[in-house]
């Protein structure tokens, strides 16, 4: 079912969210909690406002420790179509719904 709400739930380890917004519509929606439960390794960030049904883009604010565990901020290897050897960082936040 599709509804509104106020409240995101991530994946979360070892990452300290500083600041969230959701921006629909040319319309931006800041957090007014984060609340982090690392026993669970999740994020709980919830906004003022309902978020509205449909696309949209969450923004985040966050510092972590870069590890090479593919957990919380994580360092990640790739080549370039010129074989050149990159690194990049990554996160492996995902929506618990």
């Amino acid at each position: 079912m599709h509804e509104k709400t106020n409240t995101i739930v991530l994946n979360s380890l070892d990452i300290e969210i500083q600041s969230a917004t959701f921006v629909a519509d040319n319309k931006e929606n800041v957090s007014t909690k984060i609340e982090i439960i690392k026993d669970e390794e999740v994020a709980i960030i919830t906004f003022s406002n309902p978020l509205d049904i449909g696309a949209g883009q969450l923004r985040l604010e966050f510092t972590g420790e870069i590890n090479n565990l593919m957990k919380g901020c994580y360092r990640c290897k790739y080549t370039t179509p010129d074989g050149e050897v990159r690194y990049g960082l990554a996160t492996q936040f995902e929506s618990l719904l």
